[in-house]
Formats: structure tokens, C-alpha cells, sequence
């Protein structure tokens, strides 16, 4: 039964607590699952995904005027996962706007069947004019490679920086990246793709003060000494 906390702080050292920014609010939530938000037009728009008890995911979006009292939408779940993917891998919206002014949605998913066992794992991409109506799906990135999860990409999270597009995901928890002179791709892969050790899993990153990024990850207990 996860949902959304949500502090505030402006010296990373001093933090306010707020209401649940998400809280679960109807018996068909089982689960509000990761997301991203969005700032447009005076409004706070946060997606996120919804696993139901029945363990398929859905996305859903409510929004905000002031950043802290969010309302759910009425018509949520706004999207599930399309024909040839698997309905219980479809989760962890991310929204960027591109350099043309359209707005991208790039989805956690997986193949319903792939050419090689257990590869099926991708980043869709949906696009949109105004942030409601979507199009889509077209396939973004497949990372290939087993890890137990289906090679599934988790939280992808693309942001530009000193010239070049980023894409951060999560493979098997720990963080990997991709790289393009292009928001949409096509993505070069580093000879060392990993960011951090495997304790850091699925780093999200955001803006903070001139020419800097700051990011923070889920901390796991893995056995390591």
C-alpha cells in the first residue's frame, strides 16, 4: 500500500513536513507507484502509476495549484498498458517537453513476448500536445540484458545537460544510463553504463542551484559486507 509523502526543504538540511501528497483514496488502489511531476502553466501535474489488486499497472495524474494539495482526475486511470505489452509492467511515468514543445511520457513496460527469454523489458514513449490527451505507444529504448526482471527498465528519468540528453533507468535496481545529442534518441551506450554502486538503486535527479543536478536514490540492504 505505498503513496506519496512529501517534504520540502531549501538547504537540504532543514525539512518541512506536508500532508500526503498522494494518499490512497479508493478501494481499486492497491498501490501508488512511482512517478514524476510536472510544472506547466501555474499548474502542478503529478503522474503516477497505480497497481490494483489484481497486480496490473495503470497511470493516473492529479494536479495541483499551490505544490502541495493535489486532486486527483476524475477519468483516472488515464492509460494502461497497450496490446503486446504486459499489463502487470506498466508503471513509473516520466514527463519532459522537448525541443519542439511537445510533451514526452516515457513509461516503465515490458514486451509481452521478445525474441530472447526474459529481454523483453523497454522504455515506451507516449506524446502529447497538451498533457491530457496522449499518443503513442512507440518503443524508446530497449536495454536488452537478464537481471531477474525481466531486463525491466525502472523510473527512467531524461533530462538535458553541458550539451547532451540524459536517460537514467534502473536495471535490476541498480542505476544505468544512456546518452544522445537528441532528446528522442537515438541513445549511445558508455563503455561503463552504471552510475554509483548497486546500493544506489533507480537515482532520480532534479535541478538544484546553477549548473548542478542533484539526485536521490533508493538505499537497499543487499547482504554486502
Amino acid at each position: 500500500g505505498h503513496q506519496w509523502a512529501h517534504v520540502s526543504t531549501r538547504d537540504l538540511v532543514k525539512w518541512t513536513h506536508h500532508p500526503l501528497a498522494l494518499p490512497l483514496t479508493e478501494p481499486w488502489e492497491g498501490s501508488i507507484c512511482t512517478g514524476s511531476a510536472f510544472f506547466h502553466d501555474g499548474l502542478y501535474y503529478a503522474f503516477y502509476a497505480v497497481r490494483k489488486p489484481d497486480r496490473t499497472q495503470h497511470l493516473c495524474l492529479a494536479t495541483s495549484r499551490d505544490g502541495v494539495a493535489f486532486e486527483k482526475r476524475k477519468n483516472n486511470p488515464f492509460l494502461s498498458a497497450p496490446a503486446g505489452y504486459r499489463a502487470d509492467d506498466f508503471r513509473d511515468p516520466f514527463v519532459f517537453r522537448d525541443e519542439a514543445g511537445h510533451f514526452q511520457l516515457l513509461v516503465t513496460s515490458r514486451q509481452s513476448e521478445s525474441p530472447l527469454y526474459d529481454r523483453g523489458g523497454c522504455v515506451l514513449r507516449f506524446e502529447s500536445d497538451d498533457l491530457e490527451t496522449w499518443r503513442g505507444p512507440s518503443l524508446f529504448l530497449t536495454p536488452g540484458g537478464r537481471t531477474g526482471w525481466g531486463g525491466v527498465p525502472e523510473c527512467p528519468d531524461c533530462f538535458f545537460w553541458n550539451g547532451w540528453h540524459y536517460l537514467l533507468f534502473g536495471l535490476g535496481l541498480q542505476t544505468h544510463y544512456r546518452l544522445s545529442r537528441n532528446p528522442l534518441g537515438p541513445w549511445i551506450e558508455p563503455a561503463v553504463d552504471t552510475l554509483g554502486t548497486p546500493l544506489e538503486a533507480v537515482l532520480k535527479t532534479a535541478p538544484f542551484g546553477e549548473n548542478r543536478r542533484i539526485g536521490a536514490a533508493w538505499i537497499t540492504e543487499r547482504g554486502e559486507g
